[in-house]
């Protein structure tokens, strides 16, 4: 592929980062979009979901210093699918590459892209790596990076792997599966997750092929610092998971689980700390598994009054 086709190409991708007051991690990642090879080709669009900093004085700098084709977009109704669907309804290119605020690419990222472009109806799932600068020294990469297990582009069959902290897919697919749904994801301050999960499951239920390429990368910041906030993420993961699961595990079952786990994470603890010094790593590898499946346990035994109180369970 010659220069030109490169850049014919390129030109048809978008790459949409939805934000939501991180200004300052904001200007950190897009700092390092200007060496990403052939980006004054593609287009930038920044979804500010009702930030109250200085988000869209960043865009503007950012924008202004490097004379890059960026758009700044403000949606005032909070809510990250909302964001997201909203830069489905905006985005004039043919492909969105969705990525999280606090990541920056890989410098090849585009010309990596341009393979996948082929695909019909390309869904395609990159890899995450780690932001050392941004990520505390006692966090393992397994606590918050979990590629699929391939050196080469593979089709996925689990959809439980797909994030959306870096997805390629071609708009007409939001055609397909009418977009992200709006009840999951982030939401403000509130964490929450499933949101690219679920759209996934529904993709891959309408015959829509979700592939792994793991030479479409990027760099990724921790949202969590501490090991209460890790296992926080999994108590919260846990409930999500076990929302989305269409054959959902019963509470007697995931009593179990929780006891087994209990049961096994000092041993867990004792393993790790051996090979490491690592007190906080091994503490939240203990008890990652513990916390998973006490929030999928908290999810069930809501659903069973729901019911009563027509509330959702999550």
């Amino acid at each position: 592929m010659n220069l030109d086709e490169n850049r014919d190409l390129i030109q048809r991708i978008c790459i949409v980062v939805p934000t939501y007051n991180r200004a300052d991690i904001l200007e950190k990642s897009l700092a390092m979009y200007s060496e990403i090879l052939y980006i004054s080709e593609a287009n930038i669009l920044i979804i500010d979901n009702n930030s109250t900093d200085r988000t869209k004085e960043v865009v503007r700098e950012f924008k202004k210093k490097h004379q890059l084709n960026v758009e700044y977009y403000f949606e005032s109704q909070q809510g990250l699918s909302i964001a997201k669907n909203t830069a489905i309804s905006i985005c004039k290119q043919d492909y969105m590459l969705f990525l999280d605020d606090d990541c920056y690419p890989q410098r090849d990222i585009l010309v990596k892209c341009l393979d996948s472009l082929l695909l019909p109806n390309t869904f395609i799932l990159g890899k995450v790596k780690r932001w050392n600068e941004m990520v505390p020294a006692w966090i393992e990469d397994d606590f918050f990076i979990r590629n699929p297990e391939s050196d080469t582009r593979t089709m996925l069959k689990d959809t439980s792997q797909v994030k959306g902290c870096i997805l390629l897919i071609e708009r007409n697919v939001f055609h397909i599966i009418n977009g992200f749904n709006t009840l999951l994801g982030m939401n403000g301050t509130k964490i929450a997750y499933g949101e690219d999960t679920e759209l996934g499951y529904r993709a891959k239920s309408l015959g829509i092929d979700i592939w792994y390429d793991p030479s479409i990368a990027m760099y990724h910041r921790s949202h969590f610092m501490t090991v209460g906030e890790f296992l926080k993420k999994n108590y919260l993961a846990g409930q999500t998971h076990q929302s989305l699961r269409v054959k959902k595990k019963g509470i007697f079952r995931l009593l179990a689980l929780v006891c087994y786990h209990l049961f096994k994470s000092p041993f867990i603890f004792l393993s790790y700390i051996t090979k490491s010094a690592n007190w906080k790593g091994a503490f939240v590898a203990s008890l990652s598994k513990v916390s998973n499946y006490t929030g999928q346990l908290i999810f069930q035994l809501k659903s069973t009054v729901q019911s009563l109180t027509g509330h959702s369970a999550l």
